[in-house]
């Protein structure tokens, strides 16, 4: 028999499914019931002797409160591993403020590559795909990893756009969440690699399309009004090789 997949909104401060992959089972007078939640590592087997509305009545009550727990666990620690502010060794002038919170889950601040507002940049070429609304790029993991050489393993995310806002309506003509849409010299923009440190914090990250790598700083800050202009003196394209801006 095959496996049930149910994707439904528990979580509170989101309006991201969660999915379930269930498999029930009964004989007269017993019920049991699988599900696994996977975006958690999550597990749980319920057995029954009763009427069959126990067996759902366990259900809510185990699932709802324990992935409720598990998401604020893993929000937790999005924000203390992952959030900060990065910078370039100087005299580049780089920096890069990750953020997190419990409803945009881990996006990109603001970001300077080589005194270029790139977010500002990017404005006028991104907007068109969420038809003039406002967004964000989040970062989200691609579940690969990539070697230094030197016995470190660096967790590969990605980048992408999320709209700020949602209209009314399940279908809001929203299609625009693709991985890796921009790309230069054949690297993709939005591909981050963190480089964790001492205390599972994360203390490096390195832009794989900007060709940069950046250190954890504290207490650093981000200047919003710095000049927009086009230091890369290259080439960025879509990723259907468009080219897009030089």
């Amino acid at each position: 028999m095959p496996w049930e997949i149910y994707r439904t909104q528990l979580l509170p401060n989101t309006l991201r499914p969660v999915t379930f992959i269930t498999k029930g089972g009964s004989l007269p007078g017993y019920f049991t019931y699988i599900i696994m939640a996977p975006d958690y590592d999550l597990g749980i087997t319920i057995f029954t002797a009763g009427a069959q509305n126990l067996l759902d009545l366990i259900r809510e009550i185990v699932t709802v409160p324990l992935l409720r727990a598990a998401e604020g666990t893993a929000q937790r620690e999005l924000h203390s591993r992952y959030s900060g502010s990065f910078a370039a060794a100087a005299p580049l002038n780089s920096t890069l403020v990750l953020a997190q919170s419990d409803h945009k889950g881990l996006y990109i601040d603001s970001f300077i590559s080589n005194s270029t507002v790139v977010l500002g940049a990017w404005e006028a070429l991104l907007l068109p795909l969420t038809q003039g609304r406002p967004f964000r790029v989040q970062i989200v993991p691609s579940l690969s990893y990539r070697e230094d050489g030197m016995g470190r393993k660096g967790e590969v995310w990605r980048g992408t756009v999320v709209l700020g806002e949602r209209k009314m309506g399940v279908w809001d003509d929203h299609c625009v969440s693709n991985l890796d849409s921009w790309s230069y010299a054949d690297k993709p923009l939005l591909e981050v690699v963190f480089w964790e440190g001492e205390g599972g914090i994360i203390e490096e990250l390195e832009m794989v399309g900007f060709r940069v790598s950046m250190r954890r700083v504290e207490g650093g800050g981000v200047d919003r009004d710095s000049e927009v202009v086009d230091a890369a003196g290259g080439r960025f394209t879509n990723q259907r090789g468009q080219k897009v801006l030089e």
